[in-house]
């Protein structure tokens, strides 16, 4: 397991053969495991959120922060373990 390593929602959604990360975040919300913010980013739900699954960056563009959200290797288990458990 790659410690470091982080994981883009579309890298995790292409190893469960999705079409995408919006289809991953989709199933994921529907599961009530994350839900978006009134900033429009997605977070875990309480039971999910101390458990070290993902890391947060923010950058500014023109003025405006963007939060992108990776997939910690941990973050990456569970959620393939979630999935495949449910097909």
């Amino acid at each position: 397991v790659h410690d470091k390593r982080t994981y883009t929602s579309t890298e995790i959604a292409k190893e469960l053969g999705l079409r995408s990360g919006r289809e991953l975040n989709e199933i994921l919300k529907e599961r009530r495991i994350q839900y978006k913010d009134q900033r429009g980013v997605w977070l875990l739900y309480a039971e999910h959120a101390d458990k070290g699954y993902c890391k947060i960056k923010q950058e500014e563009i023109n003025g405006t922060p963007r939060y992108h959200r990776k997939w910690t290797g941990a973050g990456r288990e569970f959620v393939l373990s979630t999935i495949e458990a449910s097909r």
